[in-house]
């Protein structure tokens, strides 16, 4: 089962069989607004009905580093808020698409015992975007940079691409430059490996879509 579906299941299934955690309806954002900040207090989770997030740190220089791209069903807030709630965001969330739609959840509105089992039923969900962030440590030190931006994208296609066929076509909301840094490159080496992905007949892509040929051998 994929990590978007699980998540999916956790978010929709979860708060109906527990009736403590209950996302409630909160607010459709525009592309590029900002969501919550870097250092704000996290007492909330959101959960996305429809749109997607950037999740980024922003460097003391305020440089900007794109660390996750979250879509609907996905999750956004601090896993360890549920046992500290003095905890403060660790991401710069932000829309990449209009009508970016969330609910939201108070932290501070759930007992001890719901707080326990919501951190508990989430620890998958959050264990698993820290292993990403290791894997992309470890192809930052391995890897070239073409290797990284295929990898980067293989990933993003897994989590939120949806099969066509024997194909896998991904909508993504994210500029050359974001996946450059997530792939810690250029934006023209991004281009250019996507130019070259698609002479070589491996993708077809547009400004939002990408087409995914045969995604399991996109390093090929």
């Amino acid at each position: 089962m994929s990590f978007l579906k699980r998540e999916q299941q956790y978010a929709y299934g979860y708060q109906t069989e527990s009736q403590g955690l209950m996302f409630k309806p909160f607010k459709t954002f525009l592309k590029k607004q900002i969501i919550y900040q870097q250092g704000n207090k996290a007492d909330q989770f959101f959960l996305i009905k429809s749109g997607a997030v950037k999740l980024s740190k922003i460097k003391d220089d305020g440089d900007e580093l794109v660390c996750h791209y979250l879509v609907a069903g996905d999750i956004l807030g601090e896993w360890s808020s549920l046992l500290d709630q003095n905890m403060e965001y660790q991401y710069h969330a932000m829309a990449t698409e209009n009508n970016t739609t969330l609910e939201k959840v108070e932290i501070g509105s759930l007992n001890e015992f719901v707080r326990n089992n919501t951190f508990i039923a989430l620890s998958s969900v959050f264990l698993e975007r820290i292993q990403f962030m290791e894997k992309r440590h470890f192809l930052l030190a391995k890897q070239t940079a073409s290797y990284r931006i295929k990898e980067i994208l293989r990933i993003l296609a897994n989590r939120s691409g949806r099969k066509v066929g024997a194909e896998i076509l991904l909508k993504i909301n994210l500029s050359h430059q974001d996946i450059a840094q997530m792939a810690d490159t250029s934006r023209q080496m991004v281009t250019t490996t996507l130019n070259e992905m698609r002479a070589q007949g491996k993708i077809y892509y547009t400004r939002d879509r990408i087409l995914f040929r045969d995604l399991e051998n996109i390093h090929i």
